[in-house]
């Protein structure tokens, strides 16, 4: 994939981000924010036998965060919380796709940083 592509995935998530909106009656909801950006996000999880069978999220934010949070939502339906806690940034950058600034680490962690804080003590 070239550049471009890469950088037209994260439009997409962007205009188009998959699972956004409010989960009803989830068994986890956690909100962060990015207080240099303004950035935040609301993820809402529904988890059965430690595993995560709906996810969803909410807020606003830049391209990366909004992206982040799409992506990161579509790949961890079905995981358990075991293997959420264990993303790493590195993750992070793989499923964007794209490499991340230093000043935009925050805007790509805000998602995973909100499932781990919501997750916790879930282990």
């Amino acid at each position: 994939m070239t550049d471009e592509l890469y950088k037209e995935v994260i439009l997409d998530h962007y205009k188009h981000p998959h699972n956004k909106g409010k989960l009803e009656n989830a068994t986890v909801k956690q909100t962060e924010q990015n207080p240099i950006c303004g950035d935040v996000v609301t993820i809402y999880l529904n988890i059965a036998d430690n595993v995560i069978t709906d996810i969803s999220f909410n807020g606003c934010g830049c391209a990366i965060s909004t992206a982040a949070a799409s992506l990161l939502t579509d790949h961890l339906k079905g995981k358990t919380i075991e293997e959420a806690q264990n993303l790493s940034r590195d993750d992070m950058v793989s499923l964007l796709t794209v490499s991340i600034s230093p000043a935009r680490t925050k805007c790509a962690m805000l998602a995973l940083v909100a499932v781990k804080n919501g997750t916790a003590g879930l282990r």
